[in-house]
């Protein structure tokens, strides 16, 4: 059976279609084995969705049950005959059943759907998914072939974005500058950076060990948004944490005359960075006015 359909991808054998299908037709008239391996090699062969249904029709008549490279091969067929749509609901498919593409796989999705306007969510949806994978410069990739593409960036896709530059920056790719071309584009161009955008920028340079945490809070107070308590938070565990507790216990003070009631991440924040200072004694101070506050 597998041998037949290897042969009919020789440009040899005439009729390849009506070969294929004459094979199958007869594989119902035998005790043949069959195995996923053969949808697989017709899903290859088949170029059309009414062809494909037909393969997905047989793992269901054979009782066969899909493994990641049949879904792999499923993808790309769809892409082939530019269905992105079939393409992206077997990508869902796959993420429901726990299966992963690989970079490639992923790269035919994204060049498919880069240049659709009506695909703004799934792209965002791609860019976190690359992200999570590791894949935080394919990830940016895509990001700037959706902003080359369509009229303006999609709030949801800046987000997206800085969330996985932020991971990146933390780890190897050290992507910082990124970080930073993509905030000023958003104040340039637009969407105008939200108190989601200006906390994510505040919390992922602070982790990264970078007072640039500090530059993006004063510019958070001049701009039309208004700081909340994870703005607070994020900052002074930046500078807490960046060795500057002067600084760190004079944004909590700052926060608590503006209204902002400290939580247990405040107090948790602070107890730490006192306690590591071998300032014991404020930490200690800090403790009992959290318990007293029945946090």
């Amino acid at each position: 059976m597998r041998l037949s359909l290897i042969l009919s991808n020789s440009s040899s054998v005439p009729n390849h279609s009506h070969l294929v299908l004459s094979i199958l037709s007869e594989t119902d008239h035998s005790n043949m084995h069959r195995t996923i391996s053969t949808v697989n090699i017709l899903i290859g062969f088949f170029g059309n969705s009414e062809d494909l249904d037909l393969c997905i029709s047989l793992i269901g008549k054979w009782k066969l049950s899909m493994n990641p490279y049949t879904y792999k091969c499923l993808l790309q067929a769809y892409l082939r005959s530019y269905d992105s749509d079939k393409a992206f609901g077997v990508y869902n498919e796959m993420r429901r059943r726990g299966h992963t593409l690989d970079i490639f796989a992923y790269n035919m999705l994204l060049d498919a759907l880069a240049k659709d306007q009506k695909n703004c969510d799934r792209l965002n949806r791609l860019t976190r998914a690359l992200s999570k994978l590791g894949h935080a410069s394919e990830a940016h990739r895509l990001f700037c072939n959706m902003w080359n593409f369509h009229d303006k960036g999609d709030r949801d896709a800046c987000r997206s974005m800085l969330e996985s530059l932020c991971n990146a920056a933390l780890g190897k790719l050290k992507q910082i500058s990124h970080l930073h071309d993509l905030f000023e584009k958003m104040k340039q161009d637009g969407p105008s950076p939200d108190i989601f955008t200006y906390n994510i920028l505040i919390s992922s340079f602070g982790r990264a060990g970078k007072v640039e945490a500090i530059k993006i809070f004063e510019e958070l107070e001049n701009s039309n948004c208004k700081a909340d308590i994870v703005s607070y938070n994020s900052l002074i565990n930046c500078v807490g944490k960046n060795g500057d507790l002067d600084e760190a216990h004079m944004r909590f003070k700052e926060m608590q005359e503006k209204g902002f009631t400290p939580d247990v991440v405040t107090y948790n924040t602070l107890i730490e960075c006192f306690g590591k200072t071998d300032k014991v004694e404020m930490a200690w101070r800090l403790f009992d006015e959290m318990l007293a506050e029945g946090c």
